[in-house]
């Protein structure tokens, strides 16, 4: 079972390809994943892990066009191209795993690395038909699982967590989805 986990940082996972730009102690393969194609063949990976990286994924990606030679892609986001280069190297129903902060945190604000905030319907691009938008991305997931990881004083009372999680600012400091690949 060959598993990723893109943009490891200073968390490398056992078990899976420790993946990042820089070379820090415990990546296995230095890789900038903001210009593609990724180095990994069509199919060949079961799992990707994501803890904390989606949010730093560049608007602007690039890719590479030969050996000394890298443009920008202006047509589209890059959300978009990186999940479908995770879409690309993902086997039929391989899974994605994706921890980033919750939008209504302090966390999600707080790094100025932080390219965009992520809500819980953000995703829903990834597998609806049609959404707000149709930007024809060329991949597509399902969700498989979704839940909220809330600051200590609202995991002990699961109804003051329900209640307050999408009124008050940090009751959750990250969301975590799962998805999985599907046929386009």
């Amino acid at each position: 079972m060959t598993k990723l986990n893109l943009g490891c940082g200073t968390n490398p996972l056992p078990g899976y390809i420790n993946v990042d730009s820089r070379a820090l102690p415990g990546v296995d393969e230095q890789v900038d994943l903001f210009v593609v194609s990724w180095p990994w063949l069509d199919g060949s990976i079961d799992e990707i892990m994501m803890s904390h990286f989606v949010e730093h994924i560049h608007h602007l990606v690039r890719k590479q066009i030969s050996s000394c030679v890298i443009e920008p892609i202006w047509s589209e986001d890059g959300f978009f191209v990186v999940f479908r280069e995770c879409w690309r190297v993902l086997k039929m129903g391989g899974l994605i795993d994706i921890y980033t902060p919750y939008f209504k945190s302090e966390p999600s604000f707080r790094d100025p690395t932080h390219t965009r905030h992520l809500t819980e319907a953000t995703f829903s691009y990834l597998w609806e038909e049609k959404g707000t938008f149709d930007y024809q991305i060329g991949c597509k997931f399902e969700q498989v699982d979704a839940a909220y990881l809330p600051y200590p004083e609202y995991a002990k009372v699961e109804e003051a967590f329900k209640n307050n999680l999408h009124s008050m600012w940090n009751v959750a400091h990250t969301f975590r989805t799962v998805l999985r690949k599907v046929p386009l």
